[in-house]
């Protein structure tokens, strides 16, 4: 096996931060640790779990690698927590590499927060079925729960509620063919009850109807006014952090 010869050349290109919408990754270091390995040091805020961390390395010859998993180890991937000195371990004979060439080491935060939940479009699948506009708003991904039975709720009562409409037309009706009061008393009675009942039904038909979408509006409108907010693309600028070792086996 070839050996490192060092001190080779270590030195630090640009220590900008790299900011992809909240997520910033700065005083990026590399150091050997053995004659198979590379450390790769950097710092990081604004990390979500759902962001991930990655590296290339970019050869003299313009050729970009991409390290495969099995051979990265250490604060890779996912999970990643804000702190310094976060450290990856890159065993570049795992990879069958053999760098013998000055290479660019570049850190990248990649966030997966561009993928909001929905906006406020939404609110008019709620306008057509309560609950059902709703699942799609949450956060951090679509959540059905109960709410389906919210459209069942609103249109059960809204089905009742013009069925007892019916039986109220039906029983006075009947109470104006009687010739008499006595006889035409129950069928008033129960043409009232009947009409109370749809009135109570088809108003809260309406309340759960009316929250659902204002609800699902508004959780929409503030999950757009997020996404604005945290719009990402990728950026392969000069503003990134990246550290340039020279080394050879």
């Amino acid at each position: 096996m070839k050996h490192f010869f060092w001190p080779l050349f270590l030195s630090l290109l640009l220590l900008q931060s790299s900011s992809w919408a909240q997520v910033q990754v700065s005083n990026v270091r590399v150091q050997p640790i053995d004659d198979t390995s590379l450390e790769i040091l950097y710092d990081i805020t604004g990390a979500s779990p759902t962001d991930s961390v990655y590296f290339a390395v970019k050869q003299r010859n313009g050729s970009i690698l991409y390290p495969r998993r099995k051979a990265v180890s250490g604060d890779y991937g996912k999970g990643i927590t804000d702190g310094t000195n976060r450290r990856i371990r890159w065993n570049i004979f795992a990879e069958g590499f053999e760098l013998t060439d000055e290479i660019q080491v570049t850190v990248h935060a990649w966030t997966s927060r561009l993928k909001r939940p929905g906006g406020p479009g939404y609110a008019l699948l709620s306008a057509l079925a309560p609950g059902i506009g709703n699942i799609f708003v949450q956060n951090p991904s679509p959540k059905i729960g109960v709410r389906p039975l919210l459209t069942v709720a609103t249109y059960g009562l809204i089905i009742y509620g013009i069925n007892q409409h019916r039986d109220s037309r039906k029983e006075y009706d009947l109470y104006l063919d009687q010739k008499n009061t006595t006889d035409a008393q129950p069928y008033y009675e129960r043409a009232n009850k009947a009409h109370q009942r749809y009135y109570i039904a088809t108003r809260l038909a309406a309340v759960i109807w009316a929250s659902d979408v204002v609800a699902t509006f508004l959780k929409g409108a503030r999950n757009q006014r997020q996404n604005r907010a945290l719009a990402v693309r990728m950026d392969y600028q000069i503003g990134q952090p990246v550290a340039v070792v020279r080394y050879t086996f």
